[in-house]
């Protein structure tokens, strides 16, 4: 018990400094390309790193039907502007 309240007591000046990168970091937007460049991608890697979810979370997803996809033979397909549809990247 003695050693979980060293271990967690918080370091003086360390919530500054912490709150300081917080603020100096911009949150990044998602890197969908258009559908005219790219008219499809991959489950994994690319429409996952795009939603910011892990290998098993994406393809059960698009399982669920919660990411679009056209199955092709064993091959999982996200077309570009349904996903850029879901972000909301592109204008109504």
């Amino acid at each position: 018990m003695r050693i979980m309240a060293t271990l967690t007591a918080p370091v003086a000046g360390h919530q500054d400094e912490t709150d300081q990168l917080a603020a100096a970091t911009p949150i990044k937007a998602p890197v969908v390309p258009s559908p005219e460049d790219q008219p499809t991608m991959t489950v994994w890697p690319e429409a996952a790193k795009a939603l910011g979810l892990s290998r098993s979370a994406a393809y059960e997803a698009a399982s669920r039907g919660q990411i679009p996809v056209l199955r092709i033979g064993t091959r999982l397909l996200v077309p570009t502007a349904a996903l850029r549809k879901l972000l909301q990247l592109d204008a109504a």
